[in-house]
């Protein structure tokens, strides 16, 4: 939560407490960049090659969120791509984070409006915890020198109504040549 200069009051029949600072309670999720951009880090610390491939290091921390991230309904994932550019040739490797739920049948639930009506069960986990990193490794065909590699972090928001598009926001994108 956001932090705003104001006044706290504890109640009309107690004493006013006071603060400098106090968190704004709107939820405003996947809607303010602001707030995903604080929440979460991105990294590329190492690109190796070795043995005929190379390894793309990511690393992406939750770095302001107070909950798991992505946060919210399980419709919601965020989505890191790495792009390896070399010689004009782009290949691409990606990984999601997210939680997915079952109906009562164990069929993953996709519908927004399901999901506050049908959720049964856990299918899947994977999302990022508070302060936590995760330190991801991508293999590809060796990559030359003078490459170039991008890693991006993508916040895919599902669908809100049946016949709605889902919607995506970069969060962050890092780049990084090769050399």
């Amino acid at each position: 939560m956001e932090f705003y200069k104001a006044k706290l009051i504890a109640g009309q029949d107690t004493q006013e407490l006071t603060r400098i600072y106090i968190n704004l309670h709107e939820v405003p999720g996947w809607g303010s960049l602001k707030q995903l951009r604080r929440a979460v880090t991105l990294q590329v610390p190492d690109i190796r090659t070795a043995r005929g491939e190379s390894a793309v290091y990511v690393e992406v921390t939750n770095a302001g969120a107070g909950h798991k991230i992505p946060g919210g309904l399980s419709s919601h994932s965020i989505r890191l791509e790495v792009r390896v550019t070399d010689g004009g040739k782009t290949r691409q490797q990606e990984r999601v984070y997210r939680r997915v739920l079952n109906d009562v049948a164990g069929t993953e639930i996709t519908e927004v409006h399901r999901l506050f009506l049908e959720a049964n069960s856990v299918r899947s986990d994977n999302r990022i915890a508070p302060e936590e990193t995760r330190k991801e490794r991508f293999v590809f065909s060796p990559i030359g020198k003078g490459a170039e590699v991008e890693a991006r972090l993508m916040y895919v928001g599902g669908a809100p109504w049946v016949g709605a598009e889902k919607s995506e926001i970069e969060i962050v994108k890092v780049k990084r040549s090769v050399r």
